[in-house]
């Protein structure tokens, strides 16, 4: 597991120590043990937490309201700890899919069966970020490329062929990159940059 950036968020200490230590001793670092959901979110907000585990008796916010706070402004994976009361099991079916409700009492291998599962679709939602971050920057390059061969074709009078030539194989010999290239072409030339 990449260190995931784990919460706790429950009304009682002892419940949050309890947590920790399970966690922990499995590898898992915990970033912030709150026993308010004030706290919880004032410390969620200022960085990049991967994953909250929440007690659904807080007091001093309703459970469903700080459990979509973290999971849709604050974007990591909640897994909520229900008491078994019948109000919370609606409570689960209001939340949806971005929470992972379990019911207490949860043995240590179901919490960490479900926090081995919120840490896996981090992975995987960090790794789909990473490669729409590649694609978009592959396409603004080209775009940049693309106005700065027409610039060439227009001002040297080159073809599509020969300017695309041009942009690579300046680009290769000069080490720099295509992109930074391409601006300066259009700056010479009065483009856009």
């Amino acid at each position: 597991m990449d260190a995931e950036s784990v919460i706790l968020v429950f009304r009682r200490v002892e419940t949050l120590e309890k947590i920790r230590r399970a966690l922990a001793s499995r590898g898992y670092p915990i970033q912030g043990a709150f026993s308010s959901a004030g706290h919880a979110l004032r410390f969620a907000g200022g960085r990049d937490v991967d994953i909250a585990i929440v007690g659904s008796d807080l007091q001093d916010m309703p459970v469903e309201a700080l459990c979509r706070e973290l999971s849709e402004r604050i974007g990591c994976e909640v897994i909520l700890l229900l008491s078994g009361s019948g109000e919370e099991a609606s409570l689960a079916d209001r939340l949806g899919s971005g929470v992972n409700c379990l019911p207490r009492p949860v043995t240590v291998e179901l919490l960490l069966s479900a926090v081995q599962t919120a840490a896996r679709f981090r992975q995987r939602i960090r790794g789909m970020d990473r490669e729409v971050r590649r694609y978009k920057d592959t396409l603004e390059r080209r775009a940049w490329a693309e106005k700065a061969k027409h610039v060439l074709m227009e001002e040297q009078g080159m073809t599509e062929d020969a300017a695309w030539r041009y942009l690579q194989k300046t680009s290769m010999d000069t080490g720099r990159p295509m992109i930074e290239l391409s601006k300066e072409i259009l700056s010479r030339n009065g483009g856009e940059v």
